[in-house]
Protein backbone atom coordinates (compact mmCIF):
# COMPACT_ATOMS: atom_id res chain seq x y z
CA UNK A 1 0.00 0.00 0.00
CA UNK A 2 2.73 2.40 0.86
CA UNK A 3 4.11 2.19 -2.78
CA UNK A 4 0.90 2.12 -4.44
CA UNK A 5 -0.26 5.37 -5.05
CA UNK A 6 0.42 5.92 -9.14
CA UNK A 7 -1.37 2.65 -9.32
CA UNK A 8 -4.31 3.41 -7.70
CA UNK A 9 -4.85 6.73 -9.00
CA UNK A 10 -4.11 5.51 -12.60
CA UNK A 11 -7.02 2.45 -12.12
CA UNK A 12 -9.70 4.40 -9.94
CA UNK A 13 -11.81 5.67 -12.87
CA UNK A 14 -12.25 1.80 -13.28
CA UNK A 15 -11.51 0.27 -10.00
CA UNK A 16 -14.98 -0.36 -9.06
CA UNK A 17 -15.86 -2.49 -12.68
CA UNK A 18 -13.35 -4.48 -11.53
CA UNK A 19 -13.94 -5.61 -8.07
CA UNK A 20 -17.23 -6.90 -6.38
CA UNK A 21 -18.95 -5.38 -3.63
CA UNK A 22 -19.57 -7.00 0.32
CA UNK A 23 -21.92 -10.04 -0.07
CA UNK A 24 -24.80 -10.41 2.30
CA UNK A 25 -22.55 -12.77 4.11
CA UNK A 26 -19.61 -10.28 4.46
CA UNK A 27 -21.95 -7.08 4.97
CA UNK A 28 -23.82 -8.62 8.52
CA UNK A 29 -20.25 -9.91 9.62
CA UNK A 30 -19.14 -6.43 9.73
CA UNK A 31 -22.57 -5.04 11.07
CA UNK A 32 -22.32 -7.65 14.17
CA UNK A 33 -18.49 -6.81 14.83
CA UNK A 34 -19.35 -3.37 14.90
CA UNK A 35 -22.47 -3.44 16.76
CA UNK A 36 -21.60 -1.48 19.38
CA UNK A 37 -19.18 1.13 17.86
CA UNK A 38 -20.05 4.45 17.72
CA UNK A 39 -17.08 5.70 15.19
CA UNK A 40 -15.29 3.50 13.08
CA UNK A 41 -11.88 4.06 10.55
CA UNK A 42 -11.36 2.19 7.13
CA UNK A 43 -7.77 1.90 6.38
CA UNK A 44 -7.22 1.22 2.74
CA UNK A 45 -10.90 3.08 2.04
CA UNK A 46 -10.51 3.35 -1.56
CA UNK A 47 -13.67 4.06 -3.75
CA UNK A 48 -15.97 3.39 -0.23
CA UNK A 49 -17.15 0.43 -1.85
CA UNK A 50 -16.69 -1.18 1.94
CA UNK A 51 -17.74 2.30 3.36
CA UNK A 52 -20.91 3.09 2.04
CA UNK A 53 -22.94 0.25 3.61
CA UNK A 54 -21.92 0.63 6.35
CA UNK A 55 -22.44 4.12 6.28
CA UNK A 56 -25.94 3.08 4.42
CA UNK A 57 -26.59 0.80 7.93
CA UNK A 58 -26.11 4.06 10.26
CA UNK A 59 -22.28 3.63 11.09
CA UNK A 60 -20.23 7.07 11.33
CA UNK A 61 -17.11 5.47 9.52
CA UNK A 62 -13.84 7.20 8.06
CA UNK A 63 -12.20 6.34 5.52
CA UNK A 64 -8.28 6.87 4.97
CA UNK A 65 -6.69 6.33 1.60
CA UNK A 66 -3.45 7.18 0.19
CA UNK A 67 -4.94 7.52 -3.20
CA UNK A 68 -6.51 11.00 -4.26
CA UNK A 69 -8.19 9.76 -7.08
CA UNK A 70 -9.71 6.63 -5.28
CA UNK A 71 -11.14 9.04 -2.36
CA UNK A 72 -12.81 11.38 -4.94
CA UNK A 73 -14.88 8.58 -5.95
CA UNK A 74 -15.84 7.71 -2.59
CA UNK A 75 -17.12 11.27 -2.66
CA UNK A 76 -18.64 10.65 -5.51
CA UNK A 77 -21.04 8.31 -3.59
CA UNK A 78 -21.64 10.71 -0.91
CA UNK A 79 -19.26 9.53 1.62
CA UNK A 80 -18.12 12.52 3.63
CA UNK A 81 -15.21 11.50 6.16
CA UNK A 82 -12.44 11.02 4.02
CA UNK A 83 -8.72 11.88 4.56
CA UNK A 84 -5.57 11.22 2.32
CA UNK A 85 -3.28 9.62 4.64
CA UNK A 86 -0.47 6.44 4.14
CA UNK A 87 -1.70 3.52 6.35
CA UNK A 88 2.09 3.32 8.11
CA UNK A 89 1.43 6.76 9.60
CA UNK A 90 -1.78 7.53 10.16
CA UNK A 91 -3.19 11.34 10.32
CA UNK A 92 -5.47 10.53 13.76
CA UNK A 93 -4.52 10.80 17.38
CA UNK A 94 -4.47 7.97 19.61
CA UNK A 95 -7.70 6.15 20.72
CA UNK A 96 -9.23 8.14 18.38
CA UNK A 97 -11.71 5.37 16.84
CA UNK A 98 -13.87 2.29 18.58
CA UNK A 99 -12.54 0.34 15.82
CA UNK A 100 -10.14 -0.15 12.87
CA UNK A 101 -11.17 -2.24 9.76
CA UNK A 102 -8.92 -3.30 7.21
CA UNK A 103 -10.76 -5.16 3.93
CA UNK A 104 -8.75 -7.27 1.05
CA UNK A 105 -6.10 -4.65 2.01
CA UNK A 106 -2.69 -6.45 3.80
CA UNK A 107 -1.50 -7.70 0.27
CA UNK A 108 -0.60 -4.43 -0.88
CA UNK A 109 1.09 -3.59 2.00
CA UNK A 110 4.92 -4.04 3.12
CA UNK A 111 5.60 -3.34 6.57
CA UNK A 112 2.82 -5.49 8.41
CA UNK A 113 3.81 -4.48 11.80
CA UNK A 114 4.00 -1.25 11.41
CA UNK A 115 0.46 -0.85 9.59
CA UNK A 116 -0.87 -3.16 12.93
CA UNK A 117 1.08 -0.59 15.44
CA UNK A 118 -1.09 2.00 13.37
CA UNK A 119 -4.45 0.48 13.33
CA UNK A 120 -3.81 -0.58 17.16
CA UNK A 121 -2.81 3.16 18.28
CA UNK A 122 -5.68 4.87 16.65
CA UNK A 123 -8.48 2.09 18.14
CA UNK A 124 -10.05 2.26 20.93
CA UNK A 125 -11.93 -1.51 21.26
CA UNK A 126 -10.98 -3.80 17.78
CA UNK A 127 -9.17 -3.78 14.84
CA UNK A 128 -10.94 -6.17 12.16
CA UNK A 129 -9.64 -7.35 9.22
CA UNK A 130 -10.87 -9.10 5.93
CA UNK A 131 -8.35 -11.59 4.03
CA UNK A 132 -9.49 -13.51 0.93
CA UNK A 133 -7.24 -16.02 0.61
CA UNK A 134 -6.67 -17.20 -3.12
CA UNK A 135 -6.31 -20.90 -4.25
CA UNK A 136 -2.10 -21.42 -4.84
CA UNK A 137 -1.56 -21.76 -8.33
CA UNK A 138 1.69 -24.14 -8.64
CA UNK A 139 3.12 -21.94 -5.69
CA UNK A 140 3.19 -18.80 -7.57
CA UNK A 141 1.18 -17.10 -4.94
CA UNK A 142 2.17 -16.97 -1.25
CA UNK A 143 -0.44 -17.52 1.33
CA UNK A 144 -0.03 -14.28 3.38
CA UNK A 145 -2.38 -15.40 6.46
CA UNK A 146 0.09 -17.06 8.56
CA UNK A 147 2.42 -14.55 8.69
CA UNK A 148 -0.43 -11.62 9.24
CA UNK A 149 -1.93 -13.37 12.37
CA UNK A 150 1.74 -14.07 13.47
CA UNK A 151 2.50 -9.88 13.34
CA UNK A 152 -1.01 -9.03 14.04
CA UNK A 153 -0.56 -11.37 17.51
CA UNK A 154 2.72 -10.07 18.19
CA UNK A 155 1.58 -5.84 18.05
CA UNK A 156 -1.54 -7.00 20.06
CA UNK A 157 0.30 -8.63 22.75
CA UNK A 158 2.32 -4.90 22.90
CA UNK A 159 -0.56 -3.39 23.26
CA UNK A 160 -2.01 -6.04 25.87
CA UNK A 161 -4.33 -7.52 24.17
CA UNK A 162 -5.02 -11.41 22.61
CA UNK A 163 -6.02 -12.13 19.33
CA UNK A 164 -7.69 -15.10 17.86
CA UNK A 165 -8.49 -15.59 14.63
CA UNK A 166 -11.87 -16.00 13.35
CA UNK A 167 -12.30 -17.62 10.57
CA UNK A 168 -15.69 -18.94 8.24
CA UNK A 169 -15.53 -20.60 4.85
CA UNK A 170 -18.26 -20.69 2.58
CA UNK A 171 -19.49 -22.60 -0.09
CA UNK A 172 -21.26 -21.44 -3.17
CA UNK A 173 -24.17 -23.16 -2.43
CA UNK A 174 -23.93 -21.55 1.20
CA UNK A 175 -23.89 -17.87 -0.05
CA UNK A 176 -26.50 -18.33 -2.33
CA UNK A 177 -28.92 -19.52 0.50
Amino acid sequence: MEDQEPVFDYIAENYDKTRGNLDEIELNVLLNALKDCQNILEIGAGTGRIMKPLQDHGLDITGVDISKKMLQKASEKGLNHLVIGNATNLPFLDKSFDAVITVHVFHLVNDLDRVFTEASRVSRKYILTFIRERKQIEGKLPNRRGELFNVAREVASRYGYSIEPGEREFTTEQREN
